[in-house]
């Protein structure tokens, strides 16, 4: 082959390799952000995206917001909206959300409303302790990344990166699930243009089955609260939440999530109060933590040691909101740093 030829080969297979990610990106979406809709959404969804284009859908119907975890997802908003005199709650919750993923939103929304003349009446901020201080994914991620509207970055590089990112562990999550919901629609209602799909769906997704293969996960972070270097970095961060939030004029609910048994029991006691007494040197919490008697009940749990249940939720809403609780629920969570 002659070197120009070769040279000539090299170029369009590259060139047809960085189309054929565009394409795949665009049309799968792994991160919710092109709207294409064509196949279901994955696991790698890029929830800052979401919750911001939610609440710019309607901006004049909300006058609250929540920041919290994925744990925050038992948090009953209608529960939550009776007790704060029928506050209309935005949800900025991210996986594994952090403050680092929070501050941006609440600026984002504290300054929207002040340019509509309108009132941010409620913050509701959900923090899990047990991943205070470790390094925050915000922006670090595919699916992390912040939009322009909340990062003040060039809206160029948040779409280049979701353009041009080779993400194979997403699209053959995407596909896996596109060729079950095919599989048993073909078995409902058979017909050529569903078995054409099918088949194209299966040939990718076994193609890209083999491309994400030896990927591996990483581990979770997880160090004492002495060792964490972000701990000191976030307690700012709150400290400028708290600071906006009093600056709109907005009421400030801060709660900290229960932990399963099997989390908190790898702290020290004395570690673990320290950290939320510096926590709540910065603003008043109710602490759920030190409630172990919950993770005998399976029911409180949902199907993890992280995530509890909405009864656990609508308990934690009571005790905060000074409501009457069945017996056995009087002593659970205390108010610290008032």
């Amino acid at each position: 082959m002659k070197p120009r030829t070769y040279a000539l080969t090299l170029i369009l297979a590259a060139a047809a390799l960085f189309a054929g990610v565009i394409a795949a990106n665009i049309l799968l979406d792994p991160q919710g952000v092109f709207g294409t809709n064509l196949l279901p959404r994955s696991p790698n969804i890029n929830l800052h995206y979401r919750n911001l284009s939610a609440y710019d859908s309607a901006p004049d119907r909300f006058d609250g917001v929540l920041f919290g975890s994925s744990r925050a997802l038992a948090i009953p908003l209608p529960e939550l909206s009776r007790r704060t005199n029928g506050v209309s709650f935005a949800t900025f919750w991210v996986i594994r959300g952090m403050l680092p993923d929070f501050l941006p939103a609440l600026e984002y929304v504290a300054a929207d409303k002040a340019k509509r003349g309108q009132r941010l009446r409620a913050v509701f901020l959900l923090l899990d302790i047990d991943t205070f201080g470790d390094p925050a994914g915000t922006n670090r991620y595919i699916e992390t990344l912040l939009p322009q509207a909340l990062s003040g970055e060039s809206g160029v590089y948040f779409w280049w990166r979701n353009l041009t990112a080779l993400q194979v562990r997403g699209w053959h999550a995407i596909l896996r699930e596109a060729r079950a919901a095919l599989e048993e629609k073909d078995r409902q209602a058979p017909s050529a243009i569903v078995k054409v799909r099918l088949t194209l769906v299966r040939i990718a997704s076994v193609l890209s089955g083999l491309a994400a293969r030896g990927v591996q996960a990483g581990s979770p972070y997880n160090r004492p609260f002495k060792d964490r270097a972000h701990f000191a970095e976030q307690l700012g961060l709150l400290q400028r939440l708290v600071a906006l939030t009093r600056q709109s004029g907005a009421e400030l609910i801060v709660a900290v999530s229960p932990l399963h048994r099997a989390v908190e029991s790898r702290y020290l006691p004395t570690d673990l109060s320290q950290a939320l007494d510096q926590v709540a040197r910065v603003t008043p919490l109710w602490d759920f933590t030190r409630a172990d008697w919950l993770s005998d009940d399976p029911n409180y749990w949902k199907g993890d040691t992280a995530h509890y249940s909405s009864e656990v939720a609508s308990m934690m809403l009571a005790r905060m909101f000074g409501d009457p609780v069945p017996p056995g629920w009087e002593h659970f969570g205390r108010l610290r740093g008032r």
